[in-house]
């Protein structure tokens, strides 16, 4: 009689044991979906970013048609709105809106159809110390971002100025 009370006791505690295991591995996969709905500092997204501003544009701001990267363009977009281009005559923000949206559109397939479901892209030239605040400089948004994405932020430092800009852009799954 007494070495079944203790068979059954040790019975119990296994039982208690792999109760307890299995709500803990419940848990576990529900905080680890969680984290992964949604992330920071996507290296797919930073290196979409970098290629994008060293490509070369359309435009040249001088008789020497020497013309600017990317980058360069969107310095010039966010110092001065209404300058224009040679030899197009097309405002610099203008075609910078136009190449950025048709390089975003040919990057990342967003659609009902596609595994990415949209993004959003936000531009921002921020003057002086304050990082936090800047003008709206450009956005760009397709589908519906909700779930999963990947993220990263590229700032680019205007070298003749205390200024900077800013693009947030986040793609979503």
């Amino acid at each position: 009689m007494i070495e079944k009370k203790g068979q059954e006791e040790a019975v119990g505690f296994v039982a208690i044991v792999i109760i307890v295991s299995i709500v803990l591995l419940f848990i576990l996969g529900i905080v680890l979906r969680q984290e992964s709905s949604s992330s920071t500092g996507s290296l797919d997204v930073r290196q979409f970013l970098e290629s994008t501003y060293k490509t070369t544009s359309e435009c040249s701001l001088d008789q020497s048609f020497s013309y600017l990267d990317m980058d360069g363009l969107l310095i010039e977009c966010g110092r001065n709105s209404g300058q224009e281009c040679l030899p197009s005559g097309e405002k610099v923000c203008d075609l910078f809106n136009k190449t950025f949206s048709t390089m975003i559109e040919s990057a990342w397939n967003a659609g009902e159809d596609s595994s990415l479901k949209g993004y959003i892209a936000e531009i921002y030239y921020q003057t002086g110390s304050n990082s936090s605040s800047g003008n709206l400089i450009a956005r760009f948004e397709k589908g519906k971002c909700g779930g999963g994405y990947a993220a990263d932020e590229f700032i680019i430092r205007d070298s003749s100025s205390r200024g900077s800009i800013k693009t947030v852009l986040k793609i979503c799954s």
